[in-house]
Formats: structure tokens, C-alpha cells, sequence
């Protein structure tokens, strides 16, 4: 029988925006904990309501208006920031080539790698605005690709939207099609995406047998809270996307991604069919180390 660790948490909640400092301490609190059999997780999942939350902000700015207290900008900050949700997502990785896998088993040592990175890759995220006092100080800063962990919460696919004739310099003509999709997003700003930065990871032993049924459908349940970044001009980040056409692919993409910035609380990987957390991430100083095997 193998002892499983015993995790008591009451994330603490946050009020203010995170910080470069607190980020580092948590980057390097964080550590990974191992269960081989059903364990106690987080509450239902809120990802509709965690959508909702979203569209609710994503026309709103967090900046104080010109007609608008300092206190009164104050306590409409407040009731945004630390909001918590509980979220889940799939375990995946949804870009081409992906140099690092969540999950990633190898047979011959009966391990798998656990690798907390997001499901998507950031676009550009331009956190500072160009004209606040924050960008006097900070150049204007843009989340890029590879920055921070970052989960899709919905995607509609694309639509085609309109259709029209265009051509280049040479005289090739084409018919374009104007493909729309929108999304929902949180991304992670104390957790880094793993491509520039050692991601969060952990290896455990686990059968062949095991691991080839909760690879296809393992998923993340991820406690967060929201924040605002330094600076941060808009409650509601947009990372969207625009590819233009050519004659080659005569599409013109725009993806509209309207991003939440949150701060990781926990993070459960978990078998949805049998409830099983074979993997959690917390901060060090409420975690406690599995027990060896007996």
C-alpha cells in the first residue's frame, strides 16, 4: 500500500497586484506532490462562470478615470482582484511542434513527466500603457510568446465572416476568405510557460498500462486568483491574433482572445473517469512530502 500525502489549504487571498518579488518566491516555492489514489480536490469546476466574470470586465479599464476619486478608483479595483476561481482544462498543448509536452512517458524507466505549462501559446499581450506613468519608467511591455502559462477556457473555431477579391503587386488575384473566431483565456503571472524558463515539472513512477489510459484525457484543475499586473491598464487583457492572406492562403485570420491575468493557487492533474490526482502543484510552505512506498 503507498502512503499518499495530506495537503491542508486555505489559499490566502490577494488584494494587491502581484509584484516581481512575489513572483520569484512563488516560482521557486512552488513544488510538485504525488498521489497514486483518489484524493480530495478543489470544488466544482467554474469555467462558465469564470467566462462570465471576463465578459463582464473586458469593456472596463482598471486606470482611474479623469472623473473619478482615488478612493473610488480604489474600491472598484477591489472588487476584482482577488476573485477566486476553480477552472478545468485539458492536460494538452495545443501548438504545432510543442517543444515541451505536459505529459510525456517513458516506458523503459516506467516514468512520466508532469510539466506544468499552459495549453496555448501567449500572442502579445501589451500589459503597459504607453501613456501611463508606470511606462515613463518600464518600456511598454508585451507578454510574448513563451512568457507565461496560459489556458484556453473557450474557442468558438473559426467563421468565415466576409469574402472578397484581393491582389498583389504582380496582378495574381485571389478570393479571400475573412475567417473570425473568439476565445477566453487566464493566463498565469506567476507561472512561467516553460520555453524561456525551466517550467514547473516532476517525475513519478507509474505503469504502462496506467499511463497510456490518463494521457488522452487527463486534465488540469487549476485554483487561481485574479490580479492585475504592474501597470496594468484594462481589467481584460486582449491577445488576440491577425494573419493576412496571400496568394498562397488566400485566408485572412483575426482571433479575438479576451485574457484574464490570474495567480496560480493550486494545480491539480487528475483522471476525470476515476477522480485520481496523480500529480498537484502548491506552495512549499503548506505542502508536505509524499510518504515512500511500503
Amino acid at each position: 500500500m503507498i502512503a499518499m500525502a495530506v495537503i491542508n489549504y486555505a489559499p490566502p487571498a490577494r488584494k494587491h497586484p502581484i509584484s516581481t518579488k512575489h513572483f520569484t518566491s512563488l516560482m521557486v516555492g512552488y513544488l510538485l506532490l504525488i498521489a497514486t489514489a483518489p484524493q480530495a480536490i478543489a470544488g466544482p469546476a467554474r469555467n462558465e462562470e469564470l467566462i462570465k466574470f471576463i465578459d463582464q470586465y473586458a469593456v472596463k479599464h482598471s486606470a482611474k478615470g479623469e472623473f473619478e476619486t482615488t478612493e473610488a478608483n480604489k474600491e472598484r479595483m477591489s472588487q476584482f482582484v482577488g476573485r477566486q476561481f476553480v477552472i478545468e482544462v485539458p492536460a494538452t498543448r495545443g501548438i504545432v511542434l510543442p517543444l515541451i509536452k505536459p505529459l510525456s512517458y517513458d516506458a523503459d524507466s516506467q516514468t512520466l513527466t508532469v510539466t506544468l505549462i499552459g495549453n496555448e501559446n501567449t500572442q502579445a499581450i501589451r500589459v503597459f500603457d504607453q501613456l501611463s506613468p508606470e511606462a515613463k519608467r518600464i518600456p511598454p511591455a508585451a507578454m510574448l510568446s513563451g512568457a507565461y502559462a496560459k489556458f484556453l477556457l473557450s474557442d468558438s473555431g473559426a467563421r468565415k465572416t466576409n469574402e472578397y477579391v484581393g491582389g498583389n503587386a504582380f496582378g495574381a488575384v485571389a478570393k479571400i476568405k475573412v475567417l473570425q473566431s473568439d476565445q477566453h483565456a487566464v493566463t498565469l503571472s506567476n507561472v512561467l510557460d516553460g520555453i524561456t524558463a525551466q517550467p514547473l515539472q516532476m517525475k513519478i513512477n507509474i505503469s504502462a498500462d496506467i499511463a497510456q489510459k490518463i494521457l488522452p484525457r487527463a486534465r488540469w484543475r487549476l485554483t487561481v486568483d485574479t490580479v492585475l499586473m504592474p501597470g496594468q491598464q484594462d481589467f481584460v487583457l486582449d491577445d488576440g491574433l491577425y494573419s493576412g492572406p496571400t496568394i498562397d492562403h488566400p485566408f485572412e485570420v483575426a482571433v479575438t482572445c479576451k485574457t484574464l491575468m490570474a495567480a496560480l493557487l493550486r494545480a491539480e492533474l487528475f483522471d476525470p473517469q476515476t477522480g485520481t490526482v496523480y500529480a498537484a502543484f502548491g506552495p512549499s510552505n503548506v505542502a508536505q512530502e509524499p510518504q515512500p512506498a511500503r
